[in-house]
């Protein structure tokens, strides 16, 4: 399916319907320092390095970041 973007003056919807801005967004935290504070590591075994990124128990790379903003541009456009 492909949403385009859509201008009008008036939006008629239900009383139920959820409507607003189009923003599109990937959230993660880098616990990693938390965790060796803790004494805990944290392992992956992945396919390749992008694999699950981002990740909470991986420090973000510029690779990763990149990736993950790529995803982010491709789904609002």
């Amino acid at each position: 399916m492909i949403w385009s973007p859509l201008e009008a003056d008036h939006i008629i919807a239900r009383q139920s319907s959820v409507t607003g801005s189009i923003g599109v967004l990937i959230q993660t935290a880098d616990i990693t320092e938390f965790l060796a504070l803790l004494g805990v590591s944290a392992e992956a075994i992945k396919s390749s390095p992008l694999k699950a990124t981002p990740s909470p128990l991986e420090t973000l790379t510029p690779e990763a970041r990149q990736a993950a903003q790529a995803v982010v541009d491709d789904i609002y456009r």
